[in-house]
């Protein structure tokens, strides 16, 4: 592992095959985040990025140079077999038909007449992501750039440290952002009966993750089961740091009698299938006949593809699908729901709903990994505790008891403003990067 040294000014190779700055996706999201940080301590940053044949457009090269990154775009028709097999993975999570309209930035371009009966739905193993032509194209990468650090999202792209020559990797400090401990997220959506990504064992990840000098965990119980993985390896905690900026672009959503606006902006995986069907199902038919014209409900996001509107009571709901910007979505919304049930990690979209001042109601598993300064109320007598910024329930019955007082304006403004005010202390980049900061600037 490399010595410590006294500067912190780094030149950072990040290995990736997300279009990241499209922050369409929580994952995007993530490492959007992740970067910016970067950019603004100065590091020289350089981003190689594995994708298919003409998967940028002009968009992408724009928001590339507005964003003042530096990507070296190696693009192929000799994709991964986990491209095709993702085909079948989509059905078979979904259970629905397959719309290109719907594909997300990490989908190939498919041929609109393939034969669904051809296709490969096969699990999806770590060895599917590898491009065969890779390597040595990484390996060219980092003999023009010579990083001191390479960075890699995520373990999916792990092979390419096979590409250093025993000196390079003697002096290359190596991290690994992980956002999921994978065959844990892997075991709770299959006991589920739903179908992951990608098909793990414990033993699969641990060896990937070995090969690293550091792993980024997202919250600080997966930072424990990362050590046990890797016990060679130093541990990173790093959460996820909203886009404030964008914040503070917002314009504040007008306080007045209009309709409790409840919010849920999400992509189509499984887990956000489940939870919206469940809601919907479940809680939804409750809320109105409660409260009536009272409360509407807004859904956005990819995730709109997945709901049959036939199926399920979506009497005031609107499904707007995909959003041009966050602001959009959290200026439209007085609260946020996030019902998920199932999956690892960070809820990314909870992070932003109260970095963008709106309260989260959200169940147990959903509450996992946020600060602990975020699910605290105001003390009152009786020990007891009022303007939570996130509640947690567990029943339609719960949600009713929580979701009533918001129907007041004046009581939604108290905890919207108040959620706006923890963020910014308890999720600022100074508070969540701090580990990596350090670490930064003690390698050489």
């Amino acid at each position: 592992m490399p010595a410590p040294a006294n500067h912190s000014q780094r030149r950072i190779l990040i290995a990736t095959d997300m279009c990241f700055w499209r922050r369409s996706t929580g994952a995007e999201q993530r490492a959007a985040a992740l970067i910016d940080f970067l950019q603004s301590q100065q590091h020289t940053l350089k981003t190689f990025l594995l994708a298919p044949s003409q998967t940028l457009e002009t968009a992408d090269q724009s928001a590339i140079e507005r964003n003042g990154l530096d990507v070296a775009v190696r693009s192929s028709d000799q994709v991964p077999l986990q491209f095709w097999k993702k085909i079948g993975w989509y059905i078979a999570a979904t259970r629905n038909q397959y719309f290109p309209q719907h594909r997300s930035s990490e989908s190939p371009h498919f041929d609109s007449n393939l034969d669904i009966g051809s296709i490969d739905n096969t699990p999806t193993t770590l060895s599917d992501f590898r491009w065969t032509w890779a390597l040595d194209a990484f390996r060219e990468a980092v003999d023009a750039f010579q990083p001191e650090v390479i960075l890699v999202e995520y373990i999916k792209l792990g092979y390419l440290l096979e590409s250093l020559s025993p000196q390079q990797r003697a002096s290359i400090y190596c991290i690994v952002d992980t956002h999921d401990v994978l065959h844990l997220r892997c075991q709770a959506f299959q006991a589920k009966g739903q179908v992951h990504w990608i098909e793990i064992s414990r033993e699969e990840e641990s060896v990937a993750l070995s090969n690293f000098d550091a792993l980024i965990a997202i919250q600080s119980d997966e930072a424990n089961l990362l050590q046990d993985l890797a016990p060679n390896s130093n541990v990173i905690t790093c959460g996820h740091a909203p886009p404030f900026s964008m914040v503070d672009e917002t314009a504040q959503r007008p306080v007045e009698n209009h309709p409790l606006t409840l919010g849920f902006l999400a992509s189509e995986n499984a887990a956000n299938i489940d939870a919206i069907h469940s809601f919907l199902r479940d809680i939804w038919p409750l809320s109105v006949s409660k409260l009536g014209d009272r409360i509407r409900m807004v859904v956005a996001g990819t995730i709109c593809g997945a709901i049959d509107a036939a199926t399920f009571d979506t009497d005031q709901v609107s499904l707007i699908g995909p959003v041009d910007t966050l602001k959009d979505f959290y200026h439209a919304v007085d609260l946020v729901v996030n019902p998920v049930k199932f999956g690892t990690g960070l809820k990314i979209k909870n992070i932003e709903a109260l970095a963008f001042g709106k309260p989260l109601l959200t169940t147990q598993h959903g509450a996992v990994g946020l600060p602990t300064e975020l699910l605290a109320g105001i003390q009152r007598s009786g020990g007891f505790e009022t303007e939570k910024a996130v509640e947690i329930f567990g029943s339609p019955s719960t949600f009713m008891e929580l979701v009533l007082p918001f129907v007041n304006p004046s009581y939604r403004a108290s905890v919207s403003d108040r959620a706006k005010r923890l963020s910014r202390t308890v999720l600022s980049e100074q508070s969540v990067y701090s580990e990596l900061a350090q670490v930064l600037s003690e390698i050489g």
